[in-house]
């Protein structure tokens, strides 16, 4: 091994790549947790890894100090696999003389994109894959690579073939790369298609989660891949993970087919057991159902029954497990133990650093649209709203608020007094929706606060945009303000819209 460092700024290119990409894969192997001492695995990790990280780095850092900057001497395969070698590595490897410090991705990412020509679709995703898999990539090179492909015209001239294409979407997405042109003429060139039977399940996946990753929708592409997977894919070729990314993806943008979700939930109702979902793939799978107003009673059942089953609720991350009461609620999927598993799971932990207020705020909000009682929760949950009241944006705390009137829980008052000046301070920036919740909720739980009260007030020139069921909130609040005598309540005209609206 020390033999073939110090000897290989005499290597070929060629031999350079490859004994830069066979190291970085051996690196990457024994940087995992393997088996015990005397293994190969154990002596490859000691002489690569030993306890300090920084060994790897400087194994390679000899091969880029001495190739990197004769990186245009490379053929195309040799650059690939160049820069490959450094994303299986995972680090952002500078170089640095007397007056400049170079990042080696890029330097290598300019010979990309000045040599894009000669490179073969698959060296293409081998780059893109090391860029996006690295921890500070550049990002530049996304945008300066896919203007390289329209400006070949690429796409359109079938360069690409549909792994390819599901690749460099992948690549995009997974670095959250946006450019708009790139993904619409991917769009444009698969509706053109005769069908899309050239690509797999698990490519039509990744195609429709890049989209929707990235932000971007083309009803017409998503008609054309939800009708192939309902009429064409056998979805037993689809792993758990793909399933929820499909559906997820439809969700996110927007888009609805509803006979793509009914096939899907079929699919994984009929699933003999849901073991192999990841916890994210479960939350996202309930999600994107709910969002999408796709109600599938059986798929529910069984995805509420597995995680009841688990021994403990430890692998989900704080997003992912406050989505879960917030799909059942807002799907109106009754499931008690669900709900309680959840917050007991909650409620037991030491601390809620790891949860956001707006995961806290749509935990509170499904238990009480759903109408689970679970004290424990709801003042953990009030304690750390508490600690953390001036963080709050106004959807959250709108909704915290409503969750807690709502819930009929103890030891409101509280509450809603610490909360006030975070409310005041936020109210300006409130929708209509969240104004009502907010005026509705202090009067259910009878805190007065003048000045949210006139706050309330200033909303009066928006009074033909509140929704029906916004106005019997603001009627309620009038009338708490008549039974306190105050003389904060609404004008006539607006009064008089509340009045009818709740009669």
């Amino acid at each position: 091994m020390t033999y073939t460092i110090d000897e290989i700024e005499s290597f070929s290119k060629i031999n350079v790549s490859q004994t830069t990409l066979a190291l970085a894969k051996i690196i990457h192997s024994a940087s995992e947790k393997g088996p015990a001492k005397g293994t190969a695995h154990r002596i490859f990790r000691h002489l690569l890894i030993g306890k300090i990280a920084l060994k790897k780095e400087r194994t390679l850092f000899h091969i880029a100090a001495q190739h990197v900057l004769a990186a245009g001497k490379f053929d195309a395969q040799s650059l690939s696999d160049f820069i490959y070698a450094f994303g299986i590595a995972g680090d952002v490897l500078k170089l640095e003389d007397e007056k400049t410090t170079y990042g080696v991705l890029d330097i290598l990412a300019y010979e990309v994109v000045t040599r894009f020509e000669i490179l073969a679709p698959p060296q293409v995703f081998n780059i893109l894959w090391a860029f996006a898999n690295v921890k500070s990539p550049n990002s530049a090179f996304f945008e300066e690579l896919a203007d390289r492909v329209i400006e070949l015209d690429q796409i359109k001239t079938y360069t690409y073939s549909a792994r390819d294409i599901s690749n460099m979407v992948w690549a995009y997405a997974t670095r959250k790369a946006k450019h708009p042109r790139l993904f619409t003429e991917i769009a444009d060139h698969m509706v053109k298609l005769y069908n899309v039977r050239t690509f797999t399940p698990r490519e039509l996946s990744n195609v429709v989660w890049a989209f929707a990753t990235v932000g971007e929708s083309n009803a017409k592409l998503f008609e054309k891949v939800g009708d192939h997977v309902v009429g064409h894919a056998n979805l037993n070729e689809l792993l758990p993970q793909a399933l929820s990314d499909i559906v997820w993806a439809y969700a996110t943008v927007g888009e609805s087919h509803k006979e793509l979700f009914e096939k899907v939930a079929d699919h994984i109702a009929m699933m003999d057991n849901s073991n192999e979902f990841s916890p994210q793939a479960l939350s996202n799978l309930v999600w994107a159902y709910a969002t999408a107003g796709e109600l599938h009673p059986l798929l529910f059942k069984k995805v509420a029954e597995h995680i009841i089953g688990l021994d403990n609720l430890d692998s989900f991350d704080p997003q992912h497990l406050s989505n879960i009461p917030w799909a059942y609620a807002t799907a109106g999927v009754s499931h008690p133990m669900l709900f309680e598993k959840v917050g007991d799971h909650i409620g037991m932990l030491h601390k809620l650093e790891k949860y956001s207020l707006h995961a806290l705020s749509n935990l509170v909000w499904a238990y009480a649209t759903a109408n689970e009682t679970h004290p424990k929760l709801f003042k953990k949950l009030a304690n750390r709203a508490i600690k953390k009241h001036q963080e709050f944006a106004s959807q959250d705390i709108a909704n915290f608020l409503w969750a807690y009137a709502a819930a009929g829980q103890n030891d409101r008052k509280g509450l809603f007094k610490t909360l006030a000046p975070s409310v005041e301070a936020i109210i300006e920036e409130c929708s209509t929706e969240h104004l009502a919740k907010i005026a509705w909720a202090y009067s259910v739980v009878k805190v007065d606060s003048p000045n949210i009260s006139n706050h309330i007030l200033n909303y009066v020139e928006k009074q033909n945009e509140f929704t029906s069921e916004e106005l019997r909130q603001l009627h309620q609040w009038h009338l708490w303000r008549e039974e306190l005598n105050s003389d904060i309540r609404l004008p006539p005209s607006l009064r008089d819209k509340c009045g009818n609206a709740f009669t």
